[in-house]
């Protein structure tokens, strides 16, 4: 019988069902978006052995690591470990482990954390191991190489 007591409470239990439903499935969106499921950081490493970090190429300008970083160690141009010094060896159109060096034969290559490899960064296409696709490549010329 409606507006009886009984009433009333089933449609309270059904708008609290929906509510709770509702922050039950934006916990889970936030639950499934985090960390686990993000593109993994990728990583530049160059000089003898890849041995020197070069920094991080798609993690945030705010990040320490990120070669996005105008005042990291990895960004700046005046840094000694940056792809935009043009007078360090990891640098310019000459540096020997330069991207920009379209001659290099050793230019930085391109890891996430779990040693995956991805490739090398640089702008020599007559590596076979460069797989760059058209959004870094650009970002290469018109950036980092201009």
């Amino acid at each position: 019988m409606p507006g009886s007591k009984q009433t009333i409470h089933v449609m309270n239990w059904r708008a609290i069902w929906k509510v709770k439903r509702g922050i039950l499935a934006i916990f889970l969106s936030f639950a499934f978006s985090g960390p686990a499921l993000a593109d993994p950081a990728l990583l530049l490493f160059a000089g003898m052995d890849h041995k020197q970090f070069l920094g991080c190429l798609n993690c945030s300008e705010y990040d320490e690591d990120s070669v996005s970083n105008k005042y990291g160690p990895y960004g700046s141009p005046y840094s000694d470990t940056s792809i935009f010094n043009s007078y360090s060896q990891f640098g310019g159109a000459y540096g020997e482990y330069s991207p920009c060096n379209a001659y290099s034969s050793d230019p930085p290559v391109i890891v996430d954390q779990q040693g995956n490899y991805y490739g090398r960064l640089t702008i020599n296409q007559s590596l076979t191991d460069t797989r760059l696709s058209s959004n870094l490549w650009n970002w290469l010329n018109n950036n980092v190489c201009d």
